[in-house]
């Protein structure tokens, strides 16, 4: 397949609860919603796949008393939120206040003696190989613990293997890139392609589209390690109209070489 044929516009568009397929050129696809996985084939094997997908009946159940139960297990790695506060104000987000049961944003913040308890009481029952994630709200926003926690792990167990990752805008990060390249901090930027389609939602609090920021700290990374953007860097990318998604995932196509990773969501905004 050559991949200038997705640059044409999609078409054949179903949408179902757990599945989108479409068409681009002579090729059929199909995003599997629950497993987020692209199919490649045929129409007669697309349309048998989205029939199948759509059959499943999904319905997660949770249990609020899963650490307990791994108390005295080894884990693989911890998540910190260490803020609830955020320098957009995206309109698909999940704390935009838009979502019924779900919090919004706010300045609520991690303090650091809650990070201490975590990493004394987790850290213990950690793996040998420890994965240390940190999540907001825009966990930059708090990036001063974010260091210290780093720095914690590292000195309360130094034989451990430690991989440092988080999930931000990647707006407001100028004065971090050092620390982030120099801790090798795998890092997950939420770009949703294009800038026509990124700037639709991803917004800061005067209305503006942050593409372009997001572009020039790329291009700080790159002028400060050439390397670090293909080896520690991935792109997350949410759509929440259907016609959006053939242009988020050419976007990745034509990036492909300049990146770790990419991930593709979807959100209702209905």
């Amino acid at each position: 397949m050559e991949l200038d044929s997705l640059h044409n516009v999609p078409k054949e568009l179903r949408e179902g609860k757990n599945a989108i397929s479409f068409s681009v050129g002579e090729s059929y696809f199909l995003y599997e919603r629950l497993s987020n996985t692209i199919h490649i084939g045929s129409s007669n094997e697309i349309s048998s796949v989205f029939k199948k997908v759509e059959s499943i009946g999904y319905s997660p159940i949770f249990e609020g008393d899963s650490l307990k139960k791994r108390k005295d297990k080894s884990i693989d790695g911890i998540i910190f939120n260490v803020t609830e506060s955020c320098n957009l104000s995206c309109k698909y987000c999940i704390y935009s206040g838009a979502y019924i049961g779900e919090r919004e944003n706010n300045n609520l913040n991690m303090s650091e003696e809650t990070a201490n308890t975590a990493i004394k009481n987790i850290l213990p029952n950690l793996r040998d190989k420890v994965f240390i994630s940190f999540y907001g709200g825009e966990p930059t926003n708090n990036f001063g613990l974010m260091k210290k926690i780093m720095n914690s792990v590292r000195s309360k167990n130094p034989k451990k293997q430690k991989v440092f990752t988080f999930s931000t805008n990647f707006v407001d990060v100028e004065n971090y890139l050092d620390d982030l390249i120099r801790d090798d901090v795998y890092i997950t930027i939420s770009l949703d392609g294009p800038k026509e389609v990124h700037d639709k939602n991803r917004l800061d609090s005067m209305g503006y589209g942050s593409f372009y920021r997001i572009m020039h700290n790329l291009d700080l990374i790159k002028m400060k390690d050439s390397s670090f953007q293909r080896e520690y860097i991935s792109l997350s990318g949410t759509y929440g109209d259907s016609e959006d998604f053939a242009k988020i995932m050419n976007y990745f196509i034509d990036h492909d070489q300049d990146f770790l990773n990419f991930r593709l969501g979807v959100v209702y905004t209905k």
